[in-house]
């Protein structure tokens, strides 16, 4: 069992100054997640972890349904800046090393306050994945495929909450966009590619329960 490097965003800072919030009930974590996504072309997965507080956070953990710290995160700077919520990407491995280090279950989330509280979570880990999506245009390796005017066209999954697409330009993500369960297409805006480059689509299907199954194609546009 090992724990993961992690990439972090922060969903928004909190500069600190004002006065204390009084006394009251137990602070508690809200929309908290973890969620399982598995690229078919590399045969990795990663984890995200998510939530939101209330509450200015110093420092989150996360314990596995046995009892065992997962993750760690703290605020380097929390008397300053202080964590409001976070997202918690873990580094791709490989999907059984992955499994066997996060197994299905509840969570348990527990933040430090700045003020010294504790906030509370839980989050269900489901392994169960969509099935992978198959996309029809453009196809793997392909050539001379228009900078313009580009359709992206994929097979429907009756079982998908959502679909996630992402098209790729070096290491830029040129667009991203999230498609209700009904299209099977998407048309990419004129000024989105540029000519003459390597080009990445990805596109993703959302379980019901958050999970996500992702399939990469590469190709070139003209």
């Amino acid at each position: 069992m090992f724990k993961s490097t992690l990439t972090v965003v922060v969903l928004s800072l909190t500069a600190l100054g004002w006065q204390q919030r009084p006394a009251g009930p137990a602070p508690l974590l809200k929309e908290e997640r973890m969620l399982l996504e598995y690229t078919v072309n590399t045969k990795e997965a990663v984890i995200v972890v998510e939530a939101e507080s209330e509450r200015s956070l110093r420092r989150i953990d996360v314990r596995g349904p046995n009892g065992k710290e997962v993750l760690r995160l703290t605020a380097p700077n929390a008397d300053r800046m202080a964590l409001q919520g976070f997202v918690i990407e873990t580094r791709e491995t490989d999907t059984a090393t992955l499994l066997e280090t996060y197994p299905p279950g509840v969570y348990d989330l527990s933040a430090q306050t700045i003020d010294g509280e504790v906030a509370r979570g839980r989050a269900l880990l489901s392994h169960e994945l969509p099935r992978r999506p198959v996309v029809h245009f453009p196809f793997e390796g392909a050539k001379d495929i228009p900078a313009n005017g580009l359709t992206i066209t994929w097979n429907p999954d009756p079982d998908a909450k959502k679909y996630r697409i992402v098209v790729e330009q070096g290491e830029n993500d040129n667009l991203t966009a999230v498609l209700p369960p009904d299209r099977t297409s998407l048309r990419v805006p004129a000024g989105i590619l540029m000519p003459g480059t390597k080009s990445h689509v990805e596109v993703g299907t959302v379980g019901k329960n958050g999970n996500c199954t992702l399939v990469e194609v590469s190709f070139t546009t003209r």
